[in-house]
This record gives structure tokens, C-alpha cells and sequence, in this order.
């Protein structure tokens, strides 16, 4: 589902589909499906970014003092988190933070630019963001 952040919500399609998933993929026979129950499935919120890298780093720059973000991965967090983890760890005790890809880097130009999707909704909902960028809108 797009636009939902209640990852308390599991939509039946999907329920109905993973049920039957092991049976159709390993063409399982009735009696050799009869053992199969699926107990648990993994549901959540999937944070995409506008450019598909995700945003990390400190967020005072745009009014947020002592603030990070490590988030948007795309469907890659797996992959991605743990570097980006020690990478905010380190800025967070200001030591040298590990190296990260430099289009991970929360930047003005990533976070305040028109064609980010939400970036009207943020300014309603945070009126420092249109002080700190006027020029934006």
C-alpha cells in the first residue's frame, strides 16, 4: 500500500498469496504441503527515497539540532544499515565517521528541492523550513 505508515496494517491479498506461496513455488504435493503452516511474515514500512539513496547525517541544518536521520532505504536497508548505523554513531560522538557513498548525505539540495514529494507537506507542518529556505518556495 502507498502512503501508509501503519505498519500494524497486513493487506489479505498478501496473507492470501504468502499462504499458498511454498506449495506453488516447490510444486509440493498435498501431503507433502500438509505439514507447511506459515506462523509468521514479515510486514512493515517501506521508506523509499525521492532519489533512491537513502538520507543520512545531521539535520541541523534545516533546524533540527541534534537530530539524525537514517532513513528511505529503498527496499536496501539490509545491505545499507549497518554502515549508515556507524556512520550516525560516530557523528553522534563526534568522532570521524566512517565513509559513506556521498549521495547518501542529507543535503539541502537533496531535502529542499521542488521535486521532492513531500517537501510542501514539511513546510506545513514545520514553518522553520520556509524560513530556512525562502528561496524554495
Amino acid at each position: 500500500m502507498i502512503d501508509c505508515a501503519d505498519d500494524s496494517f497486513f493487506p489479505k491479498e498478501s496473507e492470501e498469496v504468502l499462504d499458498d506461496y511454498v506449495k506453488k513455488t516447490f510444486n509440493l504435493k498435498d501431503e507433502e504441503y500438509k505439514d507447511y503452516e506459515n506462523t509468521q511474515t514479515w510486514t512493515g514500512v517501506m521508506g523509499y527515497a525521492n532519489d533512491d539513496f537513502p538520507y543520512v547525517g545531521e539535520l541541523s541544518k534545516f533546524g533540527r539540532k541534534n537530530l539524525w536521520i537514517a532513513a528511505g532505504f529503498t527496499g536496501h536497508g539490509m545491505p545499507r544499515i549497518f554502515v549508515t548505523g556507524k556512520h550516525v554513531a560516530q557523528e553522534l560522538l563526534g568522532l570521524e565517521p566512517v565513509k559513506i557513498p556521498n549521495q547518501f548525505l542529507v543535503t539541502r539540495e537533496r531535502m529542499c528541492d521542488k521535486s521532492f514529494p513531500y517537501i510542501e507537506e514539511l513546510a506545513e507542518s514545520d514553518p522553520k523550513i520556509k524560513q530556512l529556505y525562502p528561496d524554495i518556495f
